[in-house]
């Protein structure tokens, strides 16, 4: 009979010791488990019941992101990807940097959210046993769909620390039963580290085991050109999903088109772009009375402060008996192209055939102009 593992035999016959407790483990079999689907706040970017990573340096705009987030989920609109709308569904946005006054609530309102569905703690407390537990509280209090951390580090405590991998995971854990038993997706906010890492899952600040812990990661950073990119790096549940572009244009985050791997990434198209494309083709014929186009634009679904920004790229304003127009610049260059002559000919001379070149005409100066003008204005009142 074989000696049991939990028993330590006494050497040369001694005393036999005191036998080591034996813990019995719940057990159950494979056989006893319904497998059920993933579900998905934002497919495949953030699971539901489950824990997402968002990381990103400072003023990358991770928490306009998060209000973006809360905006479609409050209202139902649908999510970069996504199609059709669906109910709107309340958040629990625990913030620990921005202000409520001056910073979240305008940039909610911005973005069109129900600000009715979103809660926000007072003050900031400690994710620790009781601060979870109290977390779960106010998840299941509100009917939460969505739980924004934010930052991460803010919340964690002065008695743990960040870089050690069971305070990490000892929260983590904490966060992922809440968000399991709630169905409650859960977003984590951290910054990145001061020094760059070659391995974005390696960016982030503290322990590799926030990103252990999770099963969406999420990056945001800027290219050298100056573009934002959302990019996710980690996804357990499905495969990756593309990266974005995205920029922050009035008060509102604008997603981007989704981009091909290894693609190099376009500036996202934002309202400012639609707005001066809708200028364009709204000027085309000529200029307008700046109420006239204020009118057509809102009736078009252009902010004033977006067709004030679009305008100053393509018009000019121009002072009539009417009041003031607004005017392509592309006009003004058209019709001076018009009013030039033809400059003189020159033959130059080549191999074969004598080459026939039109050279420009100088440029006209503001005497020239008058006069040009006085002639054309004599000649119509002597007919």
């Amino acid at each position: 009979m074989l000696e049991s593992p939990f028993r330590l035999n006494p050497p040369n016959g001694d005393e036999p010791k005191a036998e080591m407790p034996i813990h019995k483990w719940p057990l159950i079999k494979a056989s006893s488990v319904t497998p059920k689907a993933v579900s998905w706040l934002w497919y495949p970017y953030v699971p539901s019941g489950k824990l997402t990573l968002l990381t990103g340096d400072p003023e990358m705009g991770k928490s306009w992101i998060i209000c973006a987030i809360a905006a479609a989920v409050t209202t139902g609109k649908p999510l970069p990807g996504a199609s059709g709308r669906l109910p709107p569904q309340n958040v629990l946005m625990m913030s620990g940097e921005d202000g409520l006054e001056d910073t979240i609530v305008p940039r909610l309102t911005a973005m069109g959210a129900d600000l009715d569905r979103v809660v926000i703690p007072k003050g900031v407390f400690t994710l620790d046993q009781a601060g979870v537990r109290s977390m779960h509280e106010a998840m299941k209090r509100v009917s939460a769909t969505v739980v924004f951390i934010d930052p991460v580090q803010l919340f964690f405590g002065a008695k743990r620390d960040m870089n050690k991998a069971n305070d990490v995971r000892e929260m983590m854990a904490g966060l992922h039963e809440a968000a399991e038993a709630c169905g409650c997706a859960v977003i984590v906010v951290r910054h990145k580290r001061k020094a760059a890492a070659g391995n974005a899952l390696h960016a982030g600040m503290g322990s590799m085991d926030f990103t252990a812990a999770v099963r969406s990661e999420l990056h945001v950073y800027k290219t050298k050109q100056g573009v934002r990119i959302f990019e996710q790096i980690k996804c357990n549940l499905a495969p990756h999903g593309a990266s974005m572009a995205y920029a922050i244009v009035d008060g509102v985050l604008e997603w981007g088109d989704f981009l091909e791997k290894n693609a190099a990434p376009p500036p996202p198209v934002t309202s400012v772009d639609h707005a001066k494309k809708w200028l364009e083709e709204f000027l085309r014929g000529g200029g307008k009375p700046m109420v006239e186009v204020q009118a057509a634009a809102a009736q078009a679904g252009h902010s004033p402060a977006t067709l004030v920004r679009a305008k100053m790229q393509i018009c000019r304003s121009e002072k009539h008996k009417e009041g003031w127009w607004w005017v392509l610049n592309s006009q003004k260059a058209l019709e001076q192209a018009e009013l030039q002559t033809p400059g003189p000919k020159i033959e130059v001379e080549g191999p074969d055939t004598p080459i026939i070149s039109t050279a420009p005409p100088a440029p006209e100066t503001d005497i020239e102009a008058l006069e040009r003008f006085a002639r054309a204005k004599m000649r119509a009142t002597t007919r």
